[in-house]
C-alpha cells in the first residue's frame, strides 16, 4: 500500500510539472523573463556608461538595434577612453574602415597651457586634431618678443618637436599668432604638450598668464550626411 501511494504521488507531481511547463512554454514565459532581466541590465548599463557621455553605451545600442549594422562600425570618440566598440562588436562581422559613428564630438578644439617652471604645460590631452591654427597669449601687460618658441612633447624619454619658430612681434593682451600648421603630432593620448619660449627673461615670463592653442579638427561633421544625432553623438551615412 505505501508503495502504491508513493507511486501515485510521483505521478501526480509529474503531471503538475508537465502542466506548468506547457503553460510556461505556450506563454513564452522564459522569453518574457529574459527580456525583463535584459531590459533592466541595459538600463543599468546606460546609467553607468551614459547615453551620449562617457562610453555612450545607450547611443551605440540604439544605432545597433535600429540600423542592423552589417559591419562593425569604426567609432571616433573625442573622449580619451578605451575603444567603446565592445558594446556592439560582433565577431561574425567584418570591420568598417570608414568612420560611421562619432561620440562626444567637439566642433572647436583647443589646448590651454599654464606655467610650469620655465615653460608651459597643457591642461589635458587631445586627439582627432590635424594641426594648429593659432597661438593666443593671455598677458597681464604687453611683451616685445624676439625669441624662439617651441611646441613639443616627450614620449619614451625622447623629445618630439611639433613646431619651432622665431617670433619677432609686440604682443598685447589676448594677442594671437597665426601658425596654420598641418600636423598629427599634436595628438597625444598620454603625454602632455609643452610650450617653451627660449631665453625669455623672468619678468616677461611672469606677464604670460596663459597660452591657448586653437587646433584644426580632423573631422568636420558638417561634411557628412547625418542619419542620427543625440546630443554630441552622431551616426553618419
Amino acid at each position: 500500500m505505501p508503495k502504491k501511494k508513493y507511486l501515485i504521488n510521483n505521478i501526480f507531481l509529474i503531471i503538475i510539472f508537465f502542466l506548468i511547463f506547457v503553460f510556461i512554454d505556450k506563454n513564452d514565459t522564459y522569453k518574457k523573463i529574459y527580456n525583463i532581466l535584459n531590459q533592466k541590465l541595459e538600463k543599468r548599463l546606460v546609467k553607468v556608461n551614459g547615453n551620449c557621455k562617457i562610453n555612450s553605451y545607450g547611443f551605440l545600442k540604439f544605432i545597433e538595434k535600429k540600423y542592423q549594422l552589417k559591419k562593425n562600425p569604426k567609432i571616433i570618440n573625442y573622449s580619451i577612453i578605451p575603444n567603446t566598440i565592445w558594446s556592439i562588436y560582433d565577431v561574425r562581422k567584418k570591420e568598417d574602415n570608414k568612420p560611421r559613428i562619432f561620440l562626444n564630438y567637439q566642433d572647436k578644439l583647443s589646448l590651454n597651457f599654464s606655467k610650469f617652471k620655465d615653460r608651459f604645460i597643457s591642461d589635458k590631452n587631445i586627439i582627432n586634431t590635424s594641426g594648429i591654427n593659432t597661438i593666443t597669449f593671455d598677458l597681464s601687460s604687453d611683451i616685445n618678443l624676439n625669441h624662439e618658441i617651441e611646441i613639443y612633447k616627450i614620449k619614451d624619454k625622447q623629445k618630439i618637436s611639433i613646431y619651432k619658430e622665431k617670433i619677432n612681434k609686440k604682443l598685447t593682451k589676448n594677442d594671437h599668432i597665426n601658425i596654420a600648421l598641418e600636423t598629427d603630432l599634436i595628438n597625444s593620448r598620454w603625454e602632455p604638450i609643452y610650450v617653451k619660449l627660449y631665453d625669455l627673461d623672468e619678468i616677461n615670463l611672469k606677464k604670460i598668464k596663459k597660452i591657448t592653442l586653437s587646433l584644426k579638427n580632423k573631422y568636420q561633421i558638417s561634411d557628412y550626411e547625418i542619419l542620427e544625432q543625440i546630443e554630441n553623438c552622431y551616426f553618419i551615412k
